[in-house]
């Protein structure tokens, strides 16, 4: 990945190959072909290129036969929205959607660069929109921009609890492509008139929607936050029932948000504190140690097969900046995070 190329996360891969039909190319060797580690499938916590991800969908949709590919990708994903990262999990946490949107932006910031969503509330009475705008000079990938609108409209749904919310219109910048199929798709992904050729990518919807609550008690999430884990499991094969290993899995989809800590990934795991404290004592250890662990793991990983800056890292690993990371990393492993950088690189 280059220094400041555009990046995302590879859990946006986790399911596309459900979509793959019988006799065409397969998703690991369009991966291969558009030049993403292939060992992004297996884990889906990892950073790659965003350009050669929005490729790839478009490749695949050629490939593939299915010209609405981002949409199709949206309506088979998973209930618990695990391309999503842990969107879902910052549901837990707040009581509006507008609080929610506000934190799950700052948290899209720090896992991608390669698009972002603009709120503007009361664009006329009654009237806001969501705007998705892509961080680069280039002109919006198709697949990718309908997938991400399309998604943000599945996300609302499920954590208001609001399965009918429907949006007033959606607004694509390119072309609609000359294939059959179209009208369906947008029912069920948006419910409510598409519009291509627009001046901008935009969700407009009632501003009343900033006012749904999320729904229910917490534990109302506890089942989709499993889920999360479970499917991190399945991808890199290793299920374990140990309380550590739980622990070790869940702990990556906290990163990216201020809820890194022991209370909130008991509450995940669905074990009281006191509870999850014995049986990691009873394994001769504690979350302390394997926060440590997973952190030095992660920053390994994102300092030796990417060009982030330091500071990003040390924000996504929930540190308070990047002095305390940097001190931390070097008393792990011996290294300033430039210098192991400099020296591992070329293991990745």
């Amino acid at each position: 990945m280059y220094k400041y190329e555009l990046y995302g996360r590879s859990s946006a891969l986790i399911g596309l190959e459900k979509l793959q039909p019988a006799g065409r190319r397969s998703l690991k060797e369009l991966i291969v072909e558009v030049g993403i580690n292939p060992d992004a499938i297996n884990n889906p916590d990892s950073f790659i290129p965003y350009l050669r991800l929005c490729t790839l969908l478009e490749i695949a949709s050629i490939e593939w036969e299915r010209p609405y590919l981002g949409i199709e990708f949206t309506i088979a994903t998973d209930e618990s929205f695990p391309t999503a990262g842990s969107l879902v999990l910052l549901a837990k946490f707040h009581k509006t959607l507008r609080s929610f949107m506000t934190d799950a932006l700052e948290y899209w910031e720090i896992h991608t660069n390669g698009f972002n969503v603009e709120l503007k509330e009361e664009i006329s009475p009654g009237l806001s929109t969501l705007i998705i705008k892509n961080n680069s000079f280039l002109t919006p990938p198709r697949q990718m921009i309908q997938h991400g609108a399309a998604n943000i409209c599945k996300l609302i749904r499920i954590i208001t609890n609001q399965h009918d919310m429907r949006p007033i219109e959606v607004h694509f910048m390119h072309e609609k492509q000359k294939a059959d199929g179209f009208d369906e798709l947008a029912e069920q992904a948006f419910g409510c008139p598409v519009y291509f050729s627009r001046d901008r990518n935009q969700i407009l919807f009632p501003t009343e929607f900033y006012e749904y609550k999320i729904h229910g008690a917490l534990s109302l999430f506890n089942g989709i936050l499993r889920r999360l884990i479970q499917i991190r499991v399945d991808e890199v094969g290793n299920y374990s029932s140990k309380a550590a290993d739980m622990v070790i899995h869940a702990i990556p989809n906290f990163f990216g948000t201020e809820f890194c800590n022991f209370n909130s990934v008991a509450e995940m795991l669905g074990i009281h504190p006191k509870t999850l404290q014995r049986m990691l004592a009873a394994e001769n250890t504690n979350f302390k140690e394997l926060l440590s662990y997973v952190r030095g793991e992660k920053a390994k990983e994102m300092l030796a097969s990417t060009e982030l800056s330091v500071e990003l890292i040390a924000q996504f690993l929930a540190y308070s900046g990047s002095a305390p990371f940097s001190f931390a990393f070097r008393k792990s492993t011996g290294f300033s995070p430039l210098e192991y950088r400099k020296r591992f690189k070329l293991l990745y």
